[in-house]
């Protein structure tokens, strides 16, 4: 998995791009580069763009080892809106997976979206 962490300039979200297959590393890797950058607060929403993510060989084991490896970095993440945007239902069928382990546990609000464009309307909402 790679990414890509781009902090917006006058605006309150970051962006994190994704691309190639979706892995536990990858993700924690991710997370670690992106609350270790001293532009990071928890008081900035997230803009995670996994259009060029592939999902594919996600199992369940790993969505709910994903889960709790975000619900371990919660206090750091902070309170505020996580917009997912996915390429495909297959996608969308597993992160809601995801969703149902992990929003529960953490304090941000999180949605999923088929549109960067919708995604970024709702994280100005959110702010």
């Amino acid at each position: 998995m790679q990414h890509e962490i781009k902090f917006q300039e006058n605006k309150s979200f970051v962006t994190l791009r994704t691309s190639g297959e979706l892995t536990f590393d990858g993700l924690q890797f991710m997370l670690t580069e992106l609350l270790g950058d001293p532009r990071w607060t928890s008081s900035l929403n997230a803009l995670v763009d996994n259009r060029a993510a592939s999902f594919d060989t996600l199992s369940l084991y790993d969505l709910r080892k994903m889960s709790l490896l975000v619900t371990k970095f919660k206090d750091a993440l902070g309170p505020g809106a996580c917009a997912i945007v996915l390429p495909d239902e297959g996608g969308f069928t597993k992160m809601a997976m995801w969703k149902i382990m992990t929003e529960p546990a953490v304090p941000f609000k999180i949605e999923y979206f088929d549109s960067i464009i919708t995604a970024k309307e709702w994280l100005n909402k959110s702010s």
